[in-house]
């Protein structure tokens, strides 16, 4: 998967093939200001789904999910934790990612 700190997918932030359970730390794929940067996602995995969170750990109950089938989300801006606009957008909210099986979504980015 890759993410990119503007729409449209520019802005290159990085790319990874596992897990990456604190974009801003100094380890993994995702470092440093990366954390709370992504506006735009791509899911070019070998797994179905990979789940992005709101916090770090990557078990955080705020989350979304984009699917290989989907490949992409130009804009983060109308996507929403859980999928409800209450919990707020994930535009530039994006703090770790881990790839999981579909029944660990409940929600999908759109």
């Amino acid at each position: 998967m890759s993410a990119y700190a503007q729409l449209n997918c520019d802005g290159f932030l990085g790319m990874a093939e596992g897990n990456d359970l604190n974009w801003g730390d100094n380890a993994g794929s995702f470092r440093g200001s990366d954390a709370y940067s992504a506006s735009s996602v791509v899911n070019k995995g070998n797994y179905s789904e990979v789940k992005f969170f709101l916090g770090t750990g990557g078990n955080s109950n705020f989350h979304i999910c984009l699917t290989r089938a989907e490949g992409f989300v130009r804009d983060l801006t109308d996507d929403y934790w859980l999928g409800e606009r209450d919990f707020g957008s994930v535009n530039n909210a994006i703090a770790s990612h881990r790839w999981v099986d579909r029944t660990a979504c409940s929600a999908l980015a759109v």
